[in-house]
């Protein structure tokens, strides 16, 4: 005769209810990893939108150097396409008023207000630098920064 009680082994719905579980534990680690790649492709897109304002910025204090304040001191928009993505540079100079009474100082303080734009897929970022710069002088004083 034989017994239920003595049977060694596991019924069919135990293992239907064990791989069940472990499919879902599985389906939740899966997930986990595509959101951490996710975050890791817009860290580097970030990282990468740094490095180019970096050197936007870097080559705007070179061309300032070399140009007259007429043409670099405006607003300005250009786009440019670096290594995976497409950015549009943004540019604004506003006057920063400046308590000095001597008429060479005033209004040549600048804030430089920039903006980073770029477009990954559907989804859209933007990055903000902002800083301030000294217009040249026409005098310079006795160690070259002028008045």
């Amino acid at each position: 005769m034989y017994n239920l009680s003595q049977q060694k082994g596991f019924t069919l719905i135990e293992v239907l209810i064990s791989v069940s579980i472990l499919s879902f534990g599985l389906v939740i680690l899966l997930q986990g990893n595509v959101r951490l790649l996710n975050i890791i492709r817009i860290s580097e897109n970030t990282l990468n939108a740094i490095s180019e304002a970096e050197i936007k910025m870097a080559e705007f204090e070179i061309k300032m150097k070399d140009a007259s304040k007429e043409i670099f001191f405006e607003k300005s928009i250009e786009s440019f396409e670096s290594r995976k993505n497409f950015f549009i540079w943004e540019i604004d100079f506003l006057d920063v008023p400046v308590k000095e009474t001597e008429e060479k100082v005033k209004n040549k303080l600048k804030e430089v207000r920039t903006k980073m734009s770029w477009k990954e897929g559907k989804r859209k970022g933007s990055l903000f630098l902002h800083t301030f710069i000294r217009e040249p002088l026409d005098e310079l004083d006795s160690d070259g920064f002028g008045i």
